[in-house]
């Protein structure tokens, strides 16, 4: 079941940011909803914040990974569950890898 809201990140203007609870955007027939579980922040979120270019109430970041939610009803080929990520503008899989540590990085 999808959730009718969500925390979002959202420029509120002169170079500050705000978490705010947002409702879940409506799925069309061609849209994935996905969950994001993982949001980076890159250096044009940082230039749009800290030299104040963001228009207010914008919702930031485009570097995410998560898991799909729901399926518009003309989309195959993404199954729920799926874990995915954003690259280049684009949306995809992320292989089974089998967990790894690093060195100062826990493993799940």
């Amino acid at each position: 079941m999808v959730a009718e809201h969500m925390p979002a990140a959202v420029y509120v203007g002169d170079g500050e940011m705000t978490v705010r609870e947002l409702a879940v955007p409506t799925l069309g027939p061609h849209d994935v909803l996905v969950e994001v579980s993982h949001c980076g922040i890159c250096g044009t979120d940082l230039h749009l914040v800290l030299e104040k270019y963001a228009r207010p109430d914008s919702v930031l970041g485009h570097e995410w990974a998560g898991t799909i939610a729901a399926v518009g009803s003309d989309v195959h080929g993404w199954d729920i569950g799926a874990g995915v990520v954003q690259d280049e503008a684009r949306m995809r899989r992320v292989p089974r890898v089998p967990a790894r540590s690093v060195v100062g990085v826990p493993a799940p």
